[in-house]
């Protein structure tokens, strides 16, 4: 099968540069919000919550990928799929979970999965990197039932950047992912890793199109996370819940 994709598309992870003290003040901030937004709630008032210190890389110019490129056959390189849903950081400490969006706003929509998330990891604190999806009975995400609440949401962590008062951004992704492993219950339908391979994106982008899946996401084990960690996406073209949503989100921004 020949290696085709839509586009390829290169991102970068969340901008963050955080010390611990800031990251306790964020999460104070965090908390104080969530207590406004019940009260809010309470008097039947939607405020639009937001955090601004958090921001998200733009795209990158398209390319179109070859069966020849060597990042896809790259040894030194994971591949995992890319899930359909929304992204988010998620935040743990003393018990507490919070999800942030990539826009900064705090996703109150999916509070019991953060209780669930909570429940299911016995850690101090910790900040992962990941995706809001809600999966069907053979595990592929489904974006519209996500959109619908029709199922129930999980979360896939495909990264690990702060855990028990430790800053993991310096250390490689190969090591990151060590620590990941470790964290996560096996077989766990609230929080799990993403389906991943080494050196085999080639193969893994095959299973994607056959599979009708959204696409992969390669990343070099050696970086770091930070704003010289380079993320490429190969998307499939076929992926069929793309159609009609471009037209479904410019109905509900009119």
């Amino acid at each position: 099968m020949a290696f085709q994709a839509r586009y390829q598309r290169a991102a970068k992870p969340f901008k963050w540069t955080f010390t611990r003290r800031d990251l306790h003040a964020l999460l104070a901030k965090l908390k104080k919000q969530h207590a406004k937004a019940r009260r809010l709630r309470q008097r039947n008032t939607s405020p639009k919550l937001r955090i601004r210190v958090l921001s998200h890389a733009s795209a990158c110019p398209t390319h179109r990928p070859s069966p020849e490129d060597g990042a896809i056959r790259r040894s030194r390189v994971a591949f995992h799929l890319k899930y359909d849903g929304f992204r988010a950081l998620c935040y743990l400490e003393q018990g507490r979970c919070w999800l942030i969006s990539r826009n900064g706003n705090l996703m109150s929509r999916f509070t019991g999965l953060s209780d669930q998330i909570a429940a299911a990891l016995d850690v101090g604190d910790a900040i992962f990197d990941g995706e809001v999806i809600a999966a069907d009975e053979t595990g592929r995400p489904q974006f519209y039932d996500l959109l619908r609440h029709t199922r129930a949401p999980a979360y896939v962590a495909f990264d690990v950047i702060w855990l028990n008062g430790a800053d993991l951004r310096p250390l490689p992704l190969a090591e990151r992912r060590r620590h990941l492993q470790n964290i996560l219950a096996k077989g766990s339908a609230i929080i799990s890793e993403p389906l991943s391979v080494t050196g085999r994106g080639h193969e893994l982008f095959e299973l994607t199109c056959a599979h009708d899946l959204e696409g992969v996401v390669a990343k070099r084990l050696k970086d770091g996370y930070g704003s010289r960690a380079r993320w490429l996406k190969i998307e499939n073209s076929g992926y069929s819940q793309n159609e009609g949503r471009r037209e479904l989100f410019d109905s509900w921004r009119a």
